[in-house]
């Protein structure tokens, strides 16, 4: 008997599956504990409460309430968020490929012992996307920088995974900056598709849709226009 081959799916279809996965979660309100990875001479971390607000495709407000701290130390890239709320297929697409993977090139693969589909290229500094065979949720995202010099590659770690009654969500997200684990995101409350007053968003706090932010908080695309 001759050897087969197992089917693998098209970008196409596991974008679409994915989309179709997070298409209930229209607006988040979310209170999370946001662990930082200080920079400078003394290092070490901080820990603090951070309140994150998003209404789909793109808006995003975060607000820190921790008494005592002032802000954060750096601003937040928040263009992997687009992936896990309510999108269209055009939309991730889009954005994934704004991102520089390679949609042309799907593979199975494993990650931390789970089964995962690959779109992009099998190189470890490549941006790609680890889609759980069994749920087609994400399981990591990497993308290249825009704001570093050198290219420096972005990694979206999703992990703990709780079922709510509109899907699937990740209650721990770990934000790493080559290689370097910067943040942890460990979400204590998630609330879905309550209502957002709009004036609570501005234009400089909209996720871009190709990855990354400029330091005045705009994606490239948002200054041009």
């Amino acid at each position: 008997p001759g050897r087969s081959h197992a089917y693998i799916m098209p970008s196409e279809q596991l974008i679409k599956f994915l989309a179709t996965h997070f298409s209930k979660f229209e607006t988040l309100i979310i209170e999370q504990l946001t662990l930082q990875e200080r920079g400078g001479e003394g290092g070490g971390q901080e820990v603090f409460r951070e309140i994150i607000s998003m209404k789909s495709p793109n808006l995003f407000h975060s607000r820190v309430v921790s008494p005592n701290i002032g802000g954060r130390e750096r601003p937040a890239d928040v263009s992997y968020r687009r992936v896990i709320i309510a999108n269209t297929v055009k939309g991730l697409t889009d954005l994934l490929r704004g991102m520089g993977i390679d949609l042309e090139k799907v593979a199975f693969t494993r990650i931390d012992g789970i089964i995962a589909y690959r779109i992009g290229d099998r190189d470890p500094d490549s941006p790609k996307i680890l889609i759980e065979k069994a749920r087609f949720i994400p399981l990591l995202l990497t993308y290249r920088s825009p704001q570093g010099p050198d290219g420096e590659m972005i990694s979206v770690r999703f992990t703990d995974y709780r079922q709510l009654e509109q899907g699937w969500y990740p209650f721990e997200i770990i934000y790493s900056f080559d290689d370097k684990p910067m943040e942890t995101y460990y979400i204590q409350t998630l609330q879905v598709n309550v209502p957002i007053d709009a004036s609570l968003f501005s234009a400089s706090e909209s996720a871009p849709s190709a990855g990354g932010v400029t330091e005045e908080g705009r994606s490239p695309l948002d200054q041009e226009r």
